[in-house]
């Protein structure tokens, strides 16, 4: 009995075979990490935003800090900002209660930044909730 030198044809179509599963294994994982790469971005971006509108909200007077309709972060089409809208809310807790909104005047306000974006056809939202005492 002779000794082969060379893969036999059903040999040589196993091993293409494998191969190509492997490769299209990894071409369906490619969309998916380009997705939550993206996604992580803009998650990074609202909450960075959302810090520097907390900061300039604690930067004002306590009386001064009122809610903010939904409006544009920058309106400018060349800012890296203007797929972003940002809205404030403002509303009284009542320390006493476990921080539960409070109609009366307390010396606590709860603001709530939300930066809003869309990301493809679905609209995406980032929170952030902060407290602002009475000095």
């Amino acid at each position: 009995m002779k000794k082969r030198k060379a893969l036999t044809l059903i040999e040589t179509t196993i091993a293409i075979f494998v191969l190509l599963v492997g490769v299209v294994s990894i071409l369906q994982l490619y969309p998916v990490g380009l997705k939550t790469s993206r996604f992580s971005y803009h998650l990074s971006v609202a909450s960075a935003l959302a810090q520097g509108k907390a900061e300039e909200m604690l930067a004002k007077n306590f009386e001064e800090v009122t809610s903010v309709p939904r409006t544009a972060v920058d309106s400018s089409p060349s800012s890296p900002f203007h797929l972003y809208d940002w809205e404030a809310k403002v509303s009284l807790v009542d320390p006493n209660n476990n921080l539960a909104e409070s109609s009366t005047e307390t010396q606590i306000k709860r603001i709530e930044i939300i930066i809003y974006w869309k990301e493809g056809d679905q609209s995406k939202e980032y929170h952030l909730n902060t407290l602002y005492a009475q000095k």
